[in-house]
């Protein structure tokens, strides 16, 4: 046992000592992006959610929804359309009602063109989008360069594979479940001891103890705050269930976009109306752009910590938007296609730093594999294992949504601290990607 805690010192004393030294072992090859940050092709996500207007808290769902940002490992893909309205009969939503959606909205098509950066208006696309996802130079992405030179070609292929088949659509379903009978006990306990905190702050100040006072007035003040919101604290859980989907993208898909929709600004007017014309005319029911359904996952929201609440829309962004992380975070384990990749930013010995937490469903027990990105002759983009990375228990970075408000533990990380498993080379720069 004695041995167990000083290995344990050790660990944690050379993790103190690692963190003290965190961004010096950054190489100078390295490229980063604006945020200091490796750049890396990061999948695209659309998020859309299932209204239940008629539902208790329906309206106050949809409102914070709206609010709630893409998650970081992601792209943000989200097009005009993000909510679905649920008929009355329906408690969660039927697979009809998702399939009606994704057809009438024409979604698949609409993802595709945003990719593409299409102008509705003439109809001509471009490839900006692709070329600042993927780090590409535009100049060696273009598509007329493609169609002559095999390192360009290379180029959209990688593209096509590393980008545009890794969108996804999540569409979420939040069921709020009712826990009345306790919020109102709740309510009615904060409310007691406001008034028995205001009257001990009373009773101090007349006696002179201006300590006591003062703290009881903060007392009160916090019972009250928790009075105004304790409905929400104790009776607001809900039930997520989020369907994924994935855009199919192939060779034939691309080949037939670049032969017959593609058109930039050097096309001729009239060939430009034509392909505009032809690409308008594609409903969701063509066949030619599509969504795969990946599968589904449901949780429960977490019990609601107060601290860093102020009223019942804190609340249920708070709720919702964990409660949406830990399904994304399930899926990604759960599918392989959509595993995300997180850059190893720092190194020192056996120890390293990587930007992902409790968010990603982080445990003592999870593993990463090490990826190393390489790019072979004709530009394709492959990745080879070269360590495997476990995180250590009480260096996880709680990055879950508000943790710095509730002042939780690991909440000043940012980034979780790993050490490596057995043998391997490790870099900055570097991805990790979790193991099943």
């Amino acid at each position: 046992m004695r041995k167990q805690y000083i290995l344990q010192g050790i660990v944690i004393g050379a993790a103190v000592f690692f963190l003290s030294a965190i961004g010096q072992a950054q190489t100078a090859s390295q490229t980063t992006t604006e945020s200091g940050l490796p750049d890396y092709k990061r999948s695209s996500l659309y998020t859309v959610l299932a209204t239940h207007l008629s539902q208790r808290y329906g309206a106050q769902i949809d409102s914070v929804f709206i609010q709630l940002p893409v998650p970081d490992k992601y792209e943000d893909h989200n097009l005009p359309d993000r909510y679905i309205a649920c008929p009355k009969r329906e408690r969660q939503i039927s697979a009809e009602s998702m399939e009606t959606f994704i057809d009438t909205s024409e979604a698949a098509k609409k993802m595709v063109a945003k990719w593409f950066d299409r102008n509705p208006e003439t109809g001509t696309f471009d490839l900006g989008l692709v070329t600042r996802r993927g780090n590409y130079n535009a100049s060696e992405a273009d598509v007329r360069e493609a169609l002559l030179t095999k390192r360009g070609l290379a180029l959209i292929a990688d593209a096509g594979e590393n980008l545009i088949e890794n969108t996804f659509l999540i569409i979420n379903d939040i069921v709020y479940v009712d826990k009345e009978k306790g919020a109102q006990i709740a309510s009615a306990v904060f409310a007691g001891l406001a008034l028995f905190s205001a009257a001990t702050s009373v009773g101090a100040a007349a006696s002179g103890n201006q300590d006591a006072a003062e703290a009881g007035v903060a007392a009160a003040e916090l019972a009250v705050l928790g009075a105004a919101i304790s409905d929400a604290i104790a009776g607001f859980t809900v039930k997520v269930t989020s369907y994924l989907y994935r855009l199919r993208w192939n060779d034939s898909i691309a080949a037939v976009f670049y032969n017959d929709f593609w058109c930039d600004t050097n096309y001729a007017p009239d060939e430009i109306a034509r392909r505009k014309a032809l690409f308008d005319s594609l409903d969701g029911q063509s066949g030619l752009f599509a969504l795969d359904y990946v599968g589904k996952y449901r949780v429960k929201s977490d019990k609601t910590v107060m601290r860093g609440l102020h009223d019942n829309n804190d609340v249920i962004r708070k709720v919702c938007a964990r409660a949406l992380d830990k399904n994304i975070a399930a899926l990604q384990k759960k599918y392989e296609v959509f595993k995300t990749k997180s850059p190893v930013t720092a190194v020192n010995g056996l120890l390293l730093q990587s930007p992902i937490g409790l968010k990603e469903g982080l445990k003592p027990s999870s593993k990463f594999e090490v990826l190393e990105q390489r790019m072979d002759e004709d530009g394709h983009v492959t990745y080879r294992r070269t360590a495997v990375v476990k995180p250590i228990k009480h260096l996880i970075w709680d990055n879950r949504f508000m943790a710095a408000e509730e002042e939780a533990t690991g909440a000043d990380f940012n980034a979780t601290t790993f050490k490596r498993v057995g043998a391997g080379q490790i870099a900055p720069g570097m991805l990790l990607r979790q193991l099943k």
